[in-house]
C-alpha cells in the first residue's frame, strides 16, 4: 500500500482534468467519518449526543434511545453533490447510496428500556481524478493521463440497548462490527503507438470489533446533558496489491495487518422551550497515533466537531392540520479532519436544514440539505464547496405496552 501513496498524493496535489466521486480528501485513512445517521440529525449539523427525538435513531449517543416512544424502521438515502476548485479550474463531482437500515425496539417506555439493530455506512471514500503526465525515459518522453480512483469504505454492524436506572438517568451501550472493502486504482494511458498502459491496484478487506457507553442525564425538567465514550477499537486488514500493464502479467501480493481505529468522545446539552429544542455538541478523537495508510505529505491529527441545532417539534395534536403539524430543524457544523496535507489543516463548515412531515399513523418522511465547504486551494490544494441531500423514511408502531408495577 505505501508503493501507491506517493503517486497518490501526487495527483491529488495536481491539476485534475475531470473529477467525479465523493470527497477527494477521503482517500486518506479510512476516509469521511460519519458519527451520525439520518437526515432528522443532518438537519441539526449533526447535533445527536443530548439532542431527543421521539421517533429518531440515534446512532451516537445509545443512551438517547431511550426517549423513543415506539418502536421503529428507518431506512436512508444519502446524495453529495460537489464543486472542486484549485488555482485553475473548477470541477463537479457527485455520489449517492444507502445510508443504513435501523431498527429500534421499544420494551418499556416506563423503564426507557429500548434495544436497537442495525447497519450504517461509518466512513465513506469516494474519489475520482485524472490528471496529464508526461514522463521522460530514454531519450523519449511519453504523454498521457494518469486516473486515480478510491472507493469504498467501512460499513458499521451494531446491537445495543437502553435503560432509566432512574427517572433522571439513562444509560446505554452497543456493541459493532466494522466491515467492508478499500480499493484504490491507480492507471496510465499513453497517447504514442509504442506505448502500453500501466495500473496499480490495492484491495484492502476491513474487519474488526468494538463497543460504546453513553449515558443522558436530566437533572431539571428539560434540560439535558449527554456524553459517550468509545474505546479504541480493532481493524484487521487483509491487502491485495496488484500490479500490471499491457507488456507482462499481473503480480500480486498479499499481506495482513492490525490497526487500532482510535477512541473518541462526544459531550452535549440540549434544552426544551415550548416547541423549540436547542441543542449544542462536541465530539473528538485522537489520530495522530493511527498508523494505517500513512505517508509523508500528511500527518494525522486530532478530529474535533463542533455543532448547534434548533428543531421546530411539530404539532402532533389531532386537531392540527397542514404546515404546523411539520417539524423543522436548523443546524450547523465546524470540523477540523483528523489529518494535514503540507502542513495545513483540513477544515469544514456547513449550515443545514430539513423538515420532517407525519405521513400516515406513526410513519415519518424525513428531508435535510447541507451545503459547506472544506479545504484550500493554497499549497496546491483543493478546495471542495458541496451539497449534500439526506431523506429517510421511518415507519412506527406500539410492539410493546409499559408494564404494570405494584409495590403493594
Amino acid at each position: 500500500m505505501k508503493k501507491i501513496i506517493p503517486f497518490i498524493v501526487l495527483i491529488l496535489l495536481s491539476t485534475p482534468l475531470f473529477s467525479q466521486g465523493g470527497s477527494n480528501y477521503s482517500i486518506f485513512g479510512v476516509g469521511e467519518l460519519n458519527h451520525i445517521n439520518g437526515a432528522k440529525y443532518d438537519a441539526l449539523g449533526g447535533t445527536s449526543v443530548a439532542f431527543p427525538h421521539a421517533t429518531g435513531v440515534n446512532l451516537s449517543n445509545p443512551a438517547m434511545w431511550s426517549e423513543n416512544t415506539d418502536t421503529r424502521i428507518q431506512l436512508g438515502y444519502k446524495f453529495n453533490q460537489s464543486l472542486v476548485s484549485n488555482t485553475n479550474q473548477d470541477l463537479y463531482q457527485n455520489n449517492g447510496g444507502l445510508d443504513g437500515l435501523l431498527t429500534l425496539f421499544n420494551l418499556d417506555t416506563a423503564m426507557g428500556a429500548s434495544v436497537s439493530m442495525g447497519f450504517y455506512s461509518y466512513t465513506n471514500v469516494n474519489s475520482l481524478i485524472s490528471t496529464p503526465v508526461t514522463i521522460s525515459a530514454n531519450g523519449e518522453t511519453l504523454s498521457g493521463v494518469t486516473t486515480y480512483e478510491a472507493s469504498g469504505g467501512i460499513t458499521r454492524v451494531y446491537f445495543g440497548f437502553s435503560i432509566k436506572p432512574i427517572e433522571i438517568l439513562a444509560v446505554g451501550a452497543q456493541i459493532f462490527g466494522n466491515t467492508g472493502l478499500i480499493q484504490n486504482r491507480a492507471q496510465s494511458v499513453f497517447n504514442e503507438a509504442n506505448s502500453f498502459a500501466t495500473y496499480t491496484e490495492a484491495r484492502d478487506g476491513l474487519g474488526g470489533t468494538g463497543f460504546r457507553f453513553g449515558l443522558m442525564l436530566e437533572p431539571i425538567s428539560n434540560l439535558r446533558f449527554g456524553a459517550y465514550f468509545e474505546p479504541s477499537s480493532s481493524l484487521s486488514v487483509e491487502n491485495e496489491l496488484t500490479f500490471g500493464s499491457g507488456l507482462v502479467d499481473d503480480t500480486t501480493f498479499s499481506s495482513n495487518k492490525d490497526y487500532d481505529l482510535p477512541s473518541n468522545l462526544g459531550l452535549g446539552v440540549s434544552y426544551l422551550a415550548g416547541k423549540f429544542i436547542f441543542g449544542l455538541d462536541f465530539i473528538t478523537s485522537d489520530y495522530s497515533s493511527f498508523e494505517y495508510n500513512t505517508y509523508d505529505n500528511v500527518q494525522y491529527s486530532t478530529y474535533n466537531s463542533y455543532s448547534l441545532g434548533i428543531q421546530r417539534v411539530g404539532n402532533n395534536s389531532p386537531n392540527a392540520k397542514g404546515l404546523d403539524t411539520w417539524g423543522y430543524s436548523l443546524g450547523a457544523n465546524f470540523k477540523n479532519h483528523y489529518f494535514q496535507v503540507n502542513g495545513l489543516a483540513i477544515d469544514e463548515f456547513s449550515g443545514s436544514f430539513g423538515f420532517t412531515i407525519p405521513i400516515r399513523g406513526t410513519a415519518e418522511l424525513d428531508a435535510a440539505i447541507t451545503f459547506g465547504q472544506r479545504g484550500t486551494t493554497d499549497s496546491g490544494l483543493i478546495k471542495e464547496s458541496f451539497g449534500k441531500l439526506s431523506v429517510n423514511i421511518s415507519i412506527g408502531d406500539t410492539w410493546f405496552q409499559p408494564f404494570n408495577r405494584s409495590y403493594e
